[in-house]
């Protein structure tokens, strides 16, 4: 917990836009984390409707390489 008793200042990463990522994202997002969800394709429009709704950030992972730091 942070400082002011939420879970804000706490991160999540949700990986895949099917019901139940979508799911525990909103969860998540209610216990105020901050969340990304990742999926390796474009959202449909309902996906992209709910989670701008809801407030998440989403990342498509086929669209950019992450590079590993070492």
């Amino acid at each position: 917990m942070c400082s002011d008793g939420t879970y804000g200042c706490r991160k999540a990463v949700v990986i895949g836009t099917e019901p139940i990522g979508i799911l525990m994202s909103t969860i998540l997002k209610t216990y105020r984390f901050n969340v990304t969800i990742v999926n390796r394709r474009e959202l449909y429009p309902f996906e992209k409707e709910i989670i701008n709704l809801v407030g998440l950030k989403f990342y498509n992972s086929a669209k950019y390489l992450i590079q590993h730091q070492t």
